[in-house]
């Protein structure tokens, strides 16, 4: 029998750590779901640790060589799945038990969403500790043209994608290396793209842990990539500008500040850098610092 989730967790090397994933899908109150757990090429014992801890008939184990990046078992994770929504689940992150059957009330209430993405708690794993909450969304009439000028407004723990809307579009993570740590950003543009109904839940069912095990290793990767992803889009994909030279002039800014953000240490110096960018690009910075604000307002 088709199962309604398919739960998709992608893993390498996190054998100690695994078990606090895998537990917060076991323990979901709505039962109708099969687990996916694709292992990206470990080389610690996470596949004995599986089999000695887990003799649940919905988990499903599958072993692929290392690709270096999450994309591809994702990918794997997708082409595998039976269920009629994919529910994406990272490694290091853990749901609240109610997270599955408030999307399955959420569905079921409306039939024509394709995208659902939750609120999540902070979670700090060195001290066991919840902080803030991390409010994604809007929905917007133009998502699409919104996520490509304000930036990315999804959490991939938190995201659940219809089954049959990726098939029918063709869409899956892009696994190039150019798309490294941007990648699910690209798949919520590709998605919004294809015209795709998306839902956001004020409720905080997940956790996004923070600690060293999801930091962000190489901030220089992420901004050149993020680079790369909207160079992408602005000249090769989006449609809705024919002027993309000046779409480019406005989007390049969220690089620069991206760079300050995480490449810059001193605070001082981190400051200087915005204030030159500032006096640098005031037209597309005010455009940019106002998306922001208004998203805040609308949340």
């Amino acid at each position: 029998m088709r199962p309604f989730f398919s739960v998709i967790i992608p893993t390498y090397n996190r054998a100690s750590i695994l078990s606090r994933s895998i537990d917060s899908v076991l323990c979901q109150t709505f039962k109708d779901f099969e687990l996916i757990i694709v292992d990206n090429g470990s080389t610690d014992d996470t596949q004995a640790c599986i089999e000695k801890n887990y003799q649940d008939d919905r988990i499903r184990y599958h072993y692929q060589a290392g690709s270096g990046t999450p994309a591809s078992p994702r990918n794997t994770g997708i082409s595998l799945a039976k269920g009629e929504w994919i529910c994406f689940l990272d490694s290091d992150d853990k749901w609240d038990e109610r997270k599955l059957n408030a999307l399955f009330l959420t569905i079921k209430d409306d039939k024509a969403i394709d995208v659902i993405c939750h609120n999540e708690y902070i979670y700090r794993d060195t001290d066991d500790s919840i902080g803030r909450i991390l409010k994604y969304g809007p929905a917007t009439r133009n998502m699409y043209k919104d996520m490509l000028y304000f930036g990315n407004r999804l959490s991939t723990s938190a995201t659940s994608v219809r089954a049959k809307f990726l098939q029918d579009n063709q869409l899956k993570f892009n696994e190039s290396t150019n798309l490294s740590m941007v990648e699910d950003y690209d798949l919520w543009l590709n998605l919004a793209r294809q015209g795709a109904n998306f839902k956001f839940l004020s409720e905080p069912l997940g956790f996004y842990i923070v600690g060293d095990s999801n930091m962000i290793a190489n901030s220089e990767l992420f901004c050149r990539n993020l680079r790369y992803l909207l160079k992408l889009h602005v000249f090769e994909i989006q449609q809705f500008s024919n002027n993309k030279n000046k779409l480019w002039s406005l989007l390049k800014l969220r690089f620069e500040v991206c760079e300050t953000r995480y490449i810059e240490t001193h605070v001082l110096r981190k400051l200087s850098s915005l204030i030159k960018i500032l006096i640098k690009h005031p037209i597309n910075f005010s455009i940019m610092i106002g998306g922001f604000f208004k998203r805040k307002l609308i949340d």
